[in-house]
């Protein structure tokens, strides 16, 4: 499960203790400051609804806003210590905190009445969240075609390593039908509706870039919808980079279907 998380986790998001009080109090590794002080400019202060948690997050320091991660006892450790994932964590002590009083009608009726302070919590986290592009599933797909593109190359080696290859029908035959898989996994990048805002363009790898007709870009609805949301910087245009992940990864995904020859799952991906 270790070296899972080695290859596949990006950042560990903890919440031991939602609310602690007035305003967040964030720990986390270097590389998070960044993403954490842009969540909290897209979340309103439960406090305060004319400001937002980062306005409150600076009035109440002086210098240092985010503190690092220093106690090797919280739930984040191991993700630290023995895989080496970033680490974020909102929380703190309050008076009852680990007491026989800590319970659901103390925080109810003295810690947060109404849970305002709770819900900003969870809306910043699903702002760092939305902020977190994942790249699994193309990289998987990528992992796909990679193993497919093999498996038919071999096939091709087979046949030409043949005897006589060339004056056999039944080669003749098995090159054939190499070729029209071949054929139609370079159909398979093509998407029905095209690229967002350009729906000539159908094919998911390769176009000409937006800016000039004679540069071809490659994976081009991420690398548009990336530009995008770097002027815009919205949960929306970052929902759009990771909506493109997905879309060019299920057009990878079908390639490998088809090198595969599985047309059955192939039509079944098609139509969902």
């Amino acid at each position: 499960m270790g070296r899972r998380k080695q290859a596949k986790a990006v950042a560990y998001v903890n919440v031991d203790v939602a609310v602690s009080g007035a305003g967040i109090n964030p720990v986390a590794t270097t590389q998070l400051d960044e993403l954490i002080l842009q969540a909290t400019k897209q979340v309103l202060d439960p406090d305060n609804s004319s400001r937002t948690m980062y306005n409150s997050l600076i009035s109440h320091v002086n210098d240092v806003i985010i503190d690092r991660i220093v106690d090797g006892g919280s739930d984040y450790a191991a993700f630290m210590q023995q895989v080496g994932v970033a680490d974020l964590s909102f929380g703190g002590g309050y008076p009852v905190y680990h007491s026989m009083y800590d319970d659901f009608v103390w925080m109810s009726k003295f810690g947060d009445p109404m849970f305002r302070r709770h819900k900003s919590v969870e809306d910043l986290k699903i702002e760092v969240l939305n902020r977190s592009l994942i790249l699994d599933p193309l990289v998987e797909s990528i992992n796909e075609l990679e193993r497919a593109s093999t498996k038919i190359n071999n096939e091709r080696k087979a046949i030409e390593g043949s005897k006589g290859w060339f004056q056999s029908r039944r080669n003749d035959r098995k090159a054939r039908e190499v070729n029209d898989w071949l054929m139609m996994a370079e159909r398979a990048f093509l998407d029905d509706d095209g690229l967002p805002g350009r729906p000539w363009y159908k094919h998911l790898i390769y176009a000409r870039s937006k800016k000039n007709n004679y540069e071809t870009k490659a994976q081009h609805g991420i690398c548009d919808a990336l530009e995008e949301a770097k002027r815009l910087d919205t949960p929306g245009s970052w929902q759009s980079v990771q909506h493109e992940i997905w879309h060019v990864a299920r057009g990878v995904t079908r390639a490998s279907l088809r090198l595969d020859k599985n047309s059955h799952e192939y039509d079944r991906l098609k139509t969902t």
